[in-house]
């Protein structure tokens, strides 16, 4: 009796270690990420910094559950003529945590939006494989927009292949973005991703193009290839995949915010790397700060609504003084709005209507001093 006692006992061990080292595989604890890029300019841009860290691993009867907390740092730049790298401007901070588990060569993620967990990582495919993927909120502050249609994103394995990091070999999957059945979009009236069969999410490591031999007449000339591995997962966009969309004659634009970080560091007990030694994991690469960096900065100034989906007002206590100038760019540092003489103003009224839904940085010049507003624009 003693003997069985042992032996279910040992079963029992060996099942659970199974199931931890298992799990362990992705996200161990203590594991951390850190995912930089810099996008934009030649006169304004933003550096982004995420950081992800495995602070906690729970065992449940059927799964090992790993915690990873997140923080997403942000900040504007921009380039003076005095000087060739730029100051930062503004700065905003995310934080929060993502629950993962690795089960049946799949990393699953919980989804908020169908309340449960949900496939991410997908390990058992091959080349040319179709694989869907339901969508997911990419960003605490910019709620995912699910346009009318299928609430899968669809991906085509385009290959597989072992990559190196820096000295650490990762088996990385190719995807591209599968965009649907294209026959009845008008692309003379496109307008935007709600014309689009399927969401178009990714895991972007560079903005890559590919023929789209799907819909060769389009306007569209291809989808950017993202990448995942099983060693530390998204290649390009984070942990999670970001949500994009191409409108015609135009370069990529996303939903939300313009996010194309890339793998920095990566580390956990047996591994690890840091792709640019003289950046480090922890901080951003510009730390040169502007002397006012906000629009609140000029008393009784208030932006709203924000976000905005029609109009976006510019309401002061007191006219404006001489020589203020409003202009507008999006994300990618490009002007939306050319600079408008406001002198005298109490307020301004910009129509919204025909941007693309996503995050523009509202500028404000006044007496040789430039104030800054991040907004989000929503349809």
């Amino acid at each position: 009796m003693k003997r069985i006692s042992l032996f279910i006992l040992l079963v029992l061990y060996m099942l659970l270690t199974s199931r931890s080292s298992q799990a362990q595989g992705f996200a161990p604890l203590g594991a951390e990420w850190t995912y930089h890029d810099i996008v934009g300019g030649p006169l304004t841009g933003e550096e982004y910094l995420y950081k992800y860290k495995c602070i906690q691993v729970d065992t449940f009867p059927d799964k090992v559950v790993s915690t990873v907390s997140y923080e997403y740092l942000t900040q504007g730049l921009e380039w003076w003529s005095s000087s060739p790298d730029p100051y930062h401007t503004w700065r905003d901070t995310v934080t929060g945590t993502l629950q993962f588990y690795e089960q049946n060569d799949t990393v699953w993620v919980y989804n908020n939006i169908f309340q449960k967990y949900t496939p991410l990582y997908i390990f058992n495919a091959q080349e040319g494989d179709t694989l869907r993927i339901p969508i997911l909120d990419i960003h605490p502050t910019y709620p995912n927009a699910t346009p009318d249609g299928d609430s899968v994103f669809v991906l085509i394995v385009d290959s597989i292949r072992t990559v190196n990091y820096d000295g650490v070999n990762a088996e990385t999957y190719f995807v591209s973005n599968y965009l649907g059945d294209t026959i009845n979009v008008d692309w003379n009236n496109f307008d935007g991703p709600e014309d689009i069969p399927n969401p178009i999410c990714n895991w972007t490591a560079a903005v890559k193009y590919r023929s789209m031999d799907s819909i060769p007449l389009s306007p569209i000339a291809g989808m950017p290839i993202g990448a995942y591995t099983r060693l530390f997962g998204g290649v390009g966009q984070g942990l999670l995949p970001g949500r994009f969309f191409l409108p015609p004659n135009d370069n990529t634009v996303w939903e939300g915010q313009h996010i194309l970080n890339k793998i920095q560091c990566f580390g956990n007990d047996t591994v690890s790397f840091v792709i640019d030694t003289g950046l480090g994991c922890d901080t951003f690469e510009f730390n040169r700060p502007l002397a006012v960096n906000s629009v609140n900065a000029l008393k009784g100034v208030d932006v709203y609504p924000n976000p905005a989906r029609n109009t976006l007002v510019l309401q002061a206590q007191q006219p404006f003084a001489a020589h203020t100038s409003l202009s507008v760019t999006d994300m990618l540092g490009r002007t939306v709005v050319d600079k408008t003489v406001v002198a005298g103003k109490q307020q301004h009224t910009l129509s919204v209507t025909g941007w693309t839904a996503g995050t523009y940085i509202l500028i404000l010049e006044q007496d040789g001093q430039r104030y800054y507003r991040k907004v989000q624009v929503v349809h």
